[in-house]
């Protein structure tokens, strides 16, 4: 019990050392917030978002649900807050009036006017094309340095951009496991494929002359 105690200890003290997840924190005592607004507010990319609301999962600083494609998190209730609220009472006397608090409060009510859909949707598209976009980049590079024709480059390109997203998919499932919120956000990041691809197909034909001529069979 007493290293039970110990480890919970740091545990919390883990969590409470860095900037962002003391944000997280203190938006939180306005109640429930979808991780899109959390998002929203803190201005990180969602991964690192997900990770800093594990830290302070672990550390029992916050509980969270899933409400069909969405992820909530807020502060504990019940016995689980009994434990944590003296540190929970010390960080709002601590940090009333702080100007990044007060900040983010403010950025808050405005993430809050928005629909959790409408918000989740501009973080991915904004997050994934210009990833997916440098990795057809990348492939089309390659393609004109090993003079290849514009129809075998472009679909190369393509293919690069494309496993970008089931690579996402697999990393949140080996660093956070299956059922955690994070993959479910990853996996519905999918869905914004289509259209993303679809942008860089108008891109990939506009550079045909770029390439050489396709070889006669």
């Amino acid at each position: 019990m007493r290293h039970e105690s110990m480890r919970s200890t740091l545990r919390i003290t883990k969590a409470l050392s860095d900037i962002q997840r003391v944000r997280i924190l203190m938006m939180l005592r306005t109640g429930e917030l979808c991780v899109c607004q959390i998002i929203a507010v803190l201005g990180l990319a969602p991964s690192t978002v997900s990770k800093h609301l594990s830290i302070l999962s672990a550390a029992g600083l916050v509980d969270s649900r899933k409400d069909g494609r969405w992820a909530y998190f807020r502060l504990p209730q019940g016995a689980a807050l009994k434990a944590v609220k003296p540190v929970l009472k010390w960080l709002r006397e601590a940090l009333k009036g702080d100007d990044s608090v007060v900040k983010d409060a403010r950025d808050l009510e405005a993430a809050l006017m928005c629909p959790p859909k409408s918000l989740s949707e501009r973080q991915r598209k904004r997050s994934r094309q210009p990833v997916a976009s440098v990795a057809l980049a990348t492939g089309w590079r390659a393609g004109q340095k090993l003079c290849l024709p514009h129809d075998v480059a472009a679909p190369g390109g393509m293919i690069g951009a494309s496993n970008f997203f089931e690579l996402s998919v697999a990393v949140a499932i080996s660093l956070f496991g299956a059922s955690s919120p994070v993959v479910l956000a990853t996996i519905v990041g999918v869905l914004v494929e289509v259209p993303v691809m679809l942008h860089l197909v108008k891109i990939a034909n506009r550079t045909t002359r770029w390439f050489p001529a396709a070889r006669s069979m």
